[in-house]
This record gives C-alpha cells, sequence and structure tokens, in this order.
C-alpha cells in the first residue's frame, strides 16, 4: 500500500515490448502501433494504481536500442515508439523521461541520446520527437 503523503511519487520503469526494446528474437525493428497494448496496458495500470488515486506517476526509465535496420538504422521507429508511450502517459497527467545510458551507437543496448563527448544528440530525430510532447 502506498503512504497517504502529499510527498510520495512513483518512479517506474518499462520496455514493453522487449522483443522491440531490446535485440532479443524475434528482434521487432520497426513501430507501427500494432503493439501499442503493451506500454498502454503499463500505463493503464499505473493510471488504476496510482494517478486516479492522485500519486504522481513519472516513467523515468524506457527507451529502445537503436538498431541496424534496412542499411541504416531503425531511430525513426524508436522516435515513434518512445512518443507515444510519453503521449499515451502524459493524457492521465503522467510524467515521462526518456532513459539513455550513454551508449550511442548502433546495436544491443545502444540507448544514448546525448553523445556526451561532443555535447550533441546523436539521435536528434528522437529528440526532436519528444520535444513535441511536452513542449
Amino acid at each position: 500500500m502506498v503512504p497517504n503523503d502529499s510527498h510520495v511519487a512513483v518512479s517506474l520503469h518499462t520496455y514493453n515490448p522487449w522483443a522491440f526494446c531490446s535485440q532479443t528474437a524475434p528482434n521487432y525493428l520497426t513501430w507501427d502501433g500494432s503493439m501499442n497494448y503493451l506500454p498502454d496496458g503499463d500505463v493503464n495500470n499505473a493510471n488504476q494504481l496510482f494517478t486516479s488515486k492522485g500519486i504522481p506517476v513519472i516513467w523515468t526509465e524506457f527507451g529502445a536500442t537503436v538498431k541496424p535496420y534496412n542499411g541504416g538504422n531503425n531511430s525513426d521507429q524508436v522516435a515513434n515508439f518512445v512518443t507515444h508511450i510519453a503521449s499515451y502517459a502524459k493524457q492521465y497527467g503522467q510524467k515521462a523521461v526518456v532513459w539513455d545510458n550513454g551508449y550511442t551507437g548502433i546495436g544491443n543496448d545502444q540507448m544514448g541520446l546525448l553523445n556526451r563527448t561532443t555535447v550533441t544528440w546523436q539521435w536528434p530525430n528522437i529528440v526532436d520527437r519528444l520535444s513535441g510532447v511536452y513542449p
């Protein structure tokens, strides 16, 4: 049970579906909305358990690996995914913070958005899309 205290908030993580977020088989490369029900279920559960009861929710960790795709990468697909979660969570008053692990390449566990060496966005297309959710 969550304490009845105005200073309590809940921090949650989701990497659902893992097959899109990681390189684990079947290793989905595209986000077309057909699997929205998976992260939406996480947000819905957070709403039922917390937000609807006045307890703030912050998604402090979610994201997806940028993977090789069609001779390039799937960063536009990752942008679709993270923007969907942030937008859906926002409908319930939940906040979202995308995970940046500092690894800015392409491949397994590459979830870095900010290149810490050059202090530039590694994936500006992802950042630009997310900036539109919380302007």
